[in-house]
């Protein structure tokens, strides 16, 4: 599970910017055993 947090994630288009913004990281998270519960914001 990713969490979105921070300021960013507070709208519709934020949420994607941070989807977006972190999308390769996400990926590779994917490779990791489960479970596992990960939070996004735009820069980190």
């Amino acid at each position: 599970m990713v969490a979105l947090t921070g300021a960013d994630a507070g709208s519709v288009f934020g949420q994607l910017e941070v989807v977006m913004s972190r999308w390769r990281d996400i990926e590779r998270r994917l490779t990791e055993p489960s479970p596992f519960i990960y939070a996004a914001t735009r820069t980190t």
